[in-house]
């Protein structure tokens, strides 16, 4: 291998490996986010319904700690690897765990729950990473 073919993998592997590195070693900044999947109960999967949730959604946008929210319907899928029976799927982004935290006990957040999800909800899967 040439001088030059070697810089250049070294260099590529250096812009690839680096930030992965800088995260792991606790030096770089980390983003929280937090994934909520959840399977309505059928009489509750209906157009008005699902209008109603996502526009109560919208609210959750009002606590300060939340950077970014996203809301949407599974996309029907024939790939293998794709779960598409869920109702709805809810990403949010936060600074930190413990804005996540104070999130979950925001009385905005508590209220939605107790008003859209509890009760309404089959089954609910949530990753935070």
């Amino acid at each position: 291998m040439r001088g030059i073919e070697r810089i250049s993998i070294l260099l590529l592997l250096t812009t690839i490996l680096m930030p992965g590195l800088c995260i792991a070693s606790g030096t770089g900044a980390k983003t929280v986010t937090h994934v909520v999947i959840a399977w309505l109960k059928p009489e509750y999967r209906t157009e008005d319904y699902m209008h109603k949730l996502f526009e109560a959604n919208q609210r959750l946008r009002e606590i300060p700690q939340v950077l970014s929210l996203e809301i949407g319907s599974a996309i029907e899928s024939e790939r293998k690897t794709v779960d598409d029976s869920f109702d709805f799927g809810n990403v949010m982004i936060f600074n930190s765990e413990q804005d996540m935290k104070d999130y979950l006990v925001h009385p905005v957040h508590t209220e939605f729950v107790e008003q859209y999800i509890k009760g309404k909800v089959e089954k609910v899967v949530v990753y935070d990473f």
